[in-house]
């Protein structure tokens, strides 16, 4: 483990496709016994439970866990979400009853907003276009959000 911090890493990523969570606190005690023989520090372990996801975040740093990512939670929930509102508005012909699901448009564009401006996303788009067009860095507005369109009927009728 040692040859990890020669070349310069900062923390150990593990996963694993188990639900129990088992094999993680085997690497973590593997690891941590093969770095106190060596005589070296261990690094920040950093873990990732989409697939064992009954373990708990206290578990996991009272085995020495630095740093829990929940890499994919968020976009799997808003998938059946956005399908609810598609089909909605297909069997309805129009957004209206479907409006207690959405987010409103100035709660998205406060979100987008650093705090020091009022944001016109129509404007921050163009701008980062015009940035990308000359060559500089496209300025990305913290806190920016992806609105996602809806594609073809046929896509969606599949949804039903």
């Amino acid at each position: 483990m040692g040859r990890y911090t020669e070349v310069g890493c900062s923390g150990i990523m593990i996963h694993s496709k188990e639900k129990d969570g088992a094999e993680i606190f085997e690497f973590i005690e593997k690891y941590k016994q093969e770095c106190a023989q060596r005589g070296g520090e261990a690094l920040p372990i950093v873990v990732v439970p989409s697939s064992y996801d009954t373990v708990t975040e206290d578990e996991l740093r009272e085995a020495g866990v630095a740093i829990v990512i929940y890499a994919n939670q968020i976009l799997r929930a808003s998938i059946p979400a956005m399908e609810r509102v598609a089909v909605s508005i297909l069997e309805n012909g129009r957004s209206h009853e479907c409006r207690g699901e959405l987010t409103s448009v100035k709660d998205i564009l406060v979100r987008i907003d650093d705090g020091t401006q009022k944001v016109d996303a129509k404007v921050e788009v163009g701008k980062r276009d015009d940035a990308k067009k000359k060559g500089g860095a496209p300025k990305v507005p913290r806190g920016g959000a992806v609105v996602p369109g809806v594609g073809p009927r046929t896509f969606l009728d599949k949804l039903r």
